[in-house]
C-alpha cells in the first residue's frame, strides 16, 4: 500500500472522529433541554386549554389542529432523558386518546361533540408530571 493511501486513510479517520466529536457536543445538555422544554410548556398553555375545555363556539378542527401543534412538543418532552419510562407511555396515550376521541368527526362540527371523557384529566396529570420530572420552575397542578 503506498504512503498516499495509508495518509489519506489516516486523515479520513482523524476527520470522522472529529464530526462525531463535534455531533456529540452539539446537542443540549439535559439542563438545557429541560430549560426549553419548560419554556415551550408556558407557551402551549392557551392551547393545552383549548384541549382540555374547548370554549363555546370551537370546532372539531380547532380542536384537531391544537393536537397537531402539541403533538411534536409532546414527543419531545417523551423522550426527554428526565421522563420516566411509564410517563413516556402515558404522554403517548393521552396523544392517542385525543386522536380517537376527534376521529371519523368533521373539522367543521361543534367541538361540544366530542366525548373526551377522562382525557383531559389524564392531559393535565401528565403534563403536571413530566414538568415536576424535568424540574419546570412553577409546574402545572394535575
Amino acid at each position: 500500500m503506498s504512503r498516499g493511501r495509508i495518509g489519506g486513510r489516516l486523515a479520513g479517520a482523524a476527520l470522522a472522529v472529529a464530526v462525531a466529536a463535534v455531533t456529540a457536543s452539539c446537542e443540549p445538555s439535559p439542563e438545557a433541554l429541560a430549560e426549553d422544554l419548560c419554556r415551550d410548556l408556558r407557551s402551549f398553555g392557551a392551547t393545552f386549554e383549548l384541549l382540555e375545555a374547548p370554549p363555546p363556539g370551537a370546532s372539531v378542527g380547532e380542536v384537531r389542529g391544537a393536537l397537531e401543534k402539541v403533538a411534536p412538543f409532546l414527543e419531545r418532552l417523551a423522550d426527554a432523558p428526565q421522563t420516566p419510562p411509564p410517563l413516556e407511555d402515558e404522554l403517548a396515550g393521552v396523544e392517542t386518546a385525543f386522536r380517537d376521541v376527534v376521529d371519523g368527526i368533521g373539522d367543521d362540527e361543534p367541538a361540544s361533540v366530542l366525548v373526551p371523557g377522562d382525557v383531559p384529566v389524564r392531559l393535565r396529570g401528565a403534563l403536571a408530571a413530566a414538568a415536576g420530572a424535568i424540574g419546570c420552575p412553577g409546574a402545572p397542578r394535575g
